[in-house]
């Protein structure tokens, strides 16, 4: 049955299914579009096409089929009973893209990268914050410190916590 699998996808399948179906395509394009399976402990073969038009796939697949049949009854030298066990319908929903999983995903993968940049961006950071980390490096000391300012308004009319005083001279 694998070996009726690799049949399928030669290349006077796709180039006849193209000029069947008048396709602009060559049969390159067609050979991309084209995957076949064997199902598991039978002798069928599954054929599957992936196209933008779900109509299009479904007649590309029947005829993949029905080419793949009279290609064998006439080019090998012992023609095997081949035949169409079912024929493609067309699907009622594309079966990509996935735009929910793809949603999902992206958040996901969105976040990690986030996380990973901040942590990054964390470890690689040496500005100096505090005393202590002046006191952390060899050779540096403290010449000053500058202090927060509350902002802390009591009323409607309060006025900022620094301000400035002139004085005249004469």
């Amino acid at each position: 049955t694998t070996t009726y699998a690799h049949l399928v996808k030669r290349e006077p399948i796709p180039r006849d299914v193209s000029t069947r179906l008048g396709l602009p395509t060559g049969s390159a394009g067609l050979s991309q579009k084209i995957s076949v399976s064997t199902v598991r402990n039978t002798q069928l073969l599954r054929v599957s096409v992936r196209d933008q038009n779900p109509t299009r796939a479904a007649d590309i697949a029947n005829t993949v089929s029905q080419s793949f049949i009279d290609d064998n009854a006439t080019q090998l030298t012992r023609p095997g009973t081949v035949s169409i066990a079912e024929q493609a319908t067309v699907p009622g929903s594309p079966v990509s893209p996935n735009v929910i999983l793809n949603t999902i995903l992206g958040a996901v993968l969105g976040m990690v990268i986030a996380s990973g940049l901040v942590a990054l961006q964390e470890y690689f950071d040496d500005t100096v914050k505090t005393s202590k980390d002046i006191e952390a490096i060899p050779g540096a000391f403290t010449l000053g410190v500058v202090s927060r300012f509350s902002t802390k308004q009591s009323g409607p009319d309060s006025r900022p916590a620094l301000s400035s005083i002139s004085t005249a001279e004469s």
